[in-house]
């Protein structure tokens, strides 16, 4: 299964355009919702308040909320995303960014980078966001931080020309 994994707080105003992308990028994709504000970004509601979970529902999203209290931290939450078994894979995409192209569905890399675009216009740009499910994956040390069996994932172990959706693999 494939899991398209966003993280997010307050972002209504555009998150239905971004789930929308995601699958037409991902027709495949299973898309999973973390929701919630970081401890240290305190906010009156630790909760999304503006629609963004009930949108999520609207398009059958696994969502994950933070329980009533602030996430402790980013990793924790990005963490949160890997709601599969092994052999799954995940694309992450923040809530002001746009997953497009053509993801396909059969992946050999482990991991690889995802072309994805921010909706302030800011150019396509390339980010370590494709992960398959192995033993062992979290976040840990910082917010984008992959570990995996206990080791760091760098983006210079995936391949120099793998790159999903916006560029096919080469």
């Amino acid at each position: 299964m494939l899991y398209l994994c966003f993280n997010l707080y307050n972002e209504a105003p555009h998150i239905r355009e971004h789930f929308e992308a995601a699958k037409r990028a991902a027709p495949h994709g299973k898309i999973v919702v973390v929701d919630g504000a970081y401890l240290n970004f305190p906010h009156d509601n630790p909760a999304s308040t503006d629609g963004t979970v009930e949108i999520a529902q609207e398009f059958g999203a696994i969502v994950i909320s933070c329980g009533g209290r602030p996430w402790p931290n980013e990793e924790v939450k990005r963490s949160a995303y890997f709601v599969g078994d092994s052999g799954d894979e995940y694309i992450v995409i923040d809530g002001d960014e746009e997953l497009f192209g053509t993801v396909p569905q059969e992946i050999d890399p482990v991991d690889a980078n995802v072309t994805l675009h921010r909706s302030d216009g800011h150019p396509p740009y390339p980010v370590f966001r494709y992960h398959k499910h192995l033993n062992g994956l979290k976040y840990h040390g910082h917010h984008n931080a992959i570990w995996r069996d206990g080791k760091h994932v760098k983006r210079k172990h995936c391949p120099e020309n793998y790159r999903l959706a916006g560029i096919h693999f080469k």
